[in-house]
């Protein structure tokens, strides 16, 4: 059997996620299982903690036939990333009971770390994870001067997909085969 040069350099894209919770990490995963970033940098307050999660990430590649590159960084190294994802969040209280709530401490991380970011990846796509989603995706579109178009939020998007599941359990029906979205605000 004929053995095959696989390409080891996926696809060229650049993905910064700041923010190494859940979520960020999460989402890392997903980018690296489905090789779509050839490049995959994690930044978080917690430089350890950052770092364990890429050596995670890089060991879980090992059968992927497009490895990423994954690796932590500061801010800095954001520079020439195609998207930047915004996953960053103020702790949150055990007894939070509304989103909202986190507007402004959330928007204040947003002020820190968003103008240096605006001029390290000047043409970056921006997506905001961050709660709560609408106002912090506004908040990002005054801060950084991108034009709207390239400053996305997740919100309703992860309210749709909800939506789905829930029908796709009742109705017993594969989420893929279902059609339906929550538009509005992102919230309870």
């Amino acid at each position: 059997m004929e053995k095959t040069n696989r390409n080891i350099q996926g696809p060229r894209s650049k993905v910064a996620i700041i923010g190494t919770g859940s979520v960020g990490t999460t989402l890392a995963y997903t980018l690296m299982l489905r090789e779509v970033a050839g490049e995959i940098l994690l930044i978080g307050r917690n430089q350890a903690k950052a770092e364990g999660e890429a050596l995670d990430l890089r060991h879980a590649q090992a059968f992927l036939p497009s490895p990423a590159r994954v690796r932590a960084g500061v801010l800095e190294d954001a520079v020439d990333s195609d998207v930047v994802v915004a996953c960053f969040s103020a702790p949150q209280p055990a007894t939070l009971t509304d989103r909202n709530a986190m507007v402004r401490k959330n928007a204040e991380l947003m002020r820190e770390i968003l103008p240096p970011l605006a001029k390290i990846a000047p043409d970056c796509k921006l997506v905001i994870v961050t709660n709560p989603v609408d106002p912090m995706t506004w908040l990002a579109i005054q801060l950084t001067g991108f034009p709207p178009e390239r400053v996305f939020g997740t919100g309703t998007v992860v309210d749709s997909i909800r939506l789905r599941e829930l029908l796709s359990a009742d109705l017993r029906i594969h989420p893929d085969d279902l059609r339906a979205y929550i538009l509005g605000e992102h919230g309870d």
